[in-house]
């Protein structure tokens, strides 16, 4: 599958031709139908089911007139797929006349609930924070537009793992913008509508490249929180899990195993356990890593009869 994933990315990022350029729309099409075609790790891959998907949508990607009519022929073509790690992540706009300087960030996450953009975390030293934004808020428009018509490409047959990360793209394209700039967004509170005009910052983290994919900044934090119960529980949150996260994670989980065995920190497990619940917010990459299923474990047992 990870074959699958890095291929595909790469073909992907020739959908991205600068619109002065031309587009050679059946030739991407025919690309990423093919590596999926040739390489997709199902023994079981219907490939008569898939010749279908391209004698339906070769045609209408044929007739794309702008790189964002393609590519959400493409996501429909990969949607179709059921998986998640397939997507489109384009270099350049849908349109050209949509900016390009994205530099800027207004300094919170979000992830789709329902058809809701929910505020997941808000970055201290943003512009959000200096805006007095808090968690929990739902945003409703964007510079004016109602995220309604932001996150329309979103429909009700998209994979929920493809919707999150579709409607990621989406929201940030226009939350996103200059390094300076202002952008106002309307947020639900639960107790009315406010509009913030929030400053857009640079984004904070640790860049990360992957093959063709945008760089990404990683952010890992790690805190001490209270539960309901009154007990303490060491909570690691990440923005999205590269390798960057591995050494900043080992040191939290290391921190908070030596805490509890001062008996400073209590676990969930009990006492002697070293394990810790950990939270993350939307991932805004698509991993490639499988995981490793632990092995099973058979327990002899005596056959039933007389004592």
């Amino acid at each position: 599958m990870t074959r699958v994933f890095a291929a595909a990315i790469l073909v992907m990022a020739a959908a991205a031709a600068p619109a002065a350029e031309v587009y050679k729309a059946a030739e991407t099409f025919d690309a990423v139908w093919k590596i999926v075609r040739d390489s997709h790790f199902d023994p079981a891959f219907d490939l008569a089911a898939w010749e279908r998907v391209s004698a339906e949508l070769r045609p209408k990607a044929v007739a794309a007139s702008t790189p964002g009519e393609l590519r959400a022929i493409l996501r429909d073509m990969l949607g179709r797929l059921g998986l998640s790690h397939f997507a489109v992540i384009p270099a350049t706009p849908d349109a050209p006349n949509q900016y390009v300087d994205l530099g800027g960030e207004p300094g919170f996450d979000t992830r789709l609930v329902g058809r809701d953009l929910v505020v997941t975390s808000v970055d201290t030293g943003g512009g959000a924070a200096a805006a007095g934004v808090h968690a929990g808020w739902t945003v409703t428009s964007i510079g004016g537009v109602p995220v309604s018509t932001v996150l329309a490409g979103v429909t009700d047959d998209t994979p929920p793992r493809i919707a999150q990360v579709e409607a990621w793209r989406a929201a940030m394209s226009r939350l996103r913008g200059p390094y300076g700039s202002n952008v106002d967004i309307a947020f639900d509170t639960g107790a009315g509508v406010q509009t913030k005009s929030i400053s857009r910052h640079a984004e904070r983290g640790e860049p990360v490249t992957v093959g063709s994919l945008p760089t990404m900044f990683v952010r890992v934090s790690s805190s001490i929180k209270q539960t309901p119960a009154g007990r303490k529980a060491g909570v690691i949150g990440f923005n999205v899990w590269m390798v960057a996260v591995d050494r900043e994670f080992q040191r939290a989980i290391d921190q908070y195993r030596s805490a509890s065995e001062s008996g400073r920190l209590r676990p969930p497990g009990g006492r002697n356990s070293a394990t810790m619940p950990t939270t993350h917010a939307p991932t805004t990459s698509l991993s490639t890593r499988r995981r490793r299923r632990a092995p099973t474990r058979r327990r002899r047992t005596k056959p039933p009869g007389p004592r």
